[in-house]
């Protein structure tokens, strides 16, 4: 998978490969916190709705009663919270690890 290297000091980011072992669904779909997350949202949607990661990464509501801008600003939401709490949990393994 590329992604922009953002370590890279100055001018524009270098892509780099991240291994298939690390693809973007353990990112932002199966690590726990991202779990938690998406539990919490799946409960505010209708019943018989399941939610699809399509339906998060490309903004697509998952029910026609769901009107695409504030289906938006949902996915934006959850997105940056999934990232947000990613990181933590990358810090407090890396700090256990430190302290371990």
């Amino acid at each position: 998978m590329l992604a922009p290297d953002t370590r890279a000091g100055g001018g524009a980011p270098e892509m780099v490969v991240y291994p298939p072992s690390q693809p973007v669904e353990h990112v932002f779909w199966g690590c726990t916190g991202a779990r938690e997350v998406r539990r919490v949202l799946q409960r505010q949607l209708p019943q018989g709705v399941e939610l699809l990661p399509k339906h998060v990464w490309v903004l697509e509501p998952p029910a026609t009663e769901l009107h695409p801008l504030v289906w938006a600003a949902v996915c934006l939401a959850t997105l940056t919270v999934m990232l947000s709490v990613s990181k933590q949990l990358q810090w407090l393994q890396r700090d256990a690890q430190l302290s371990g």
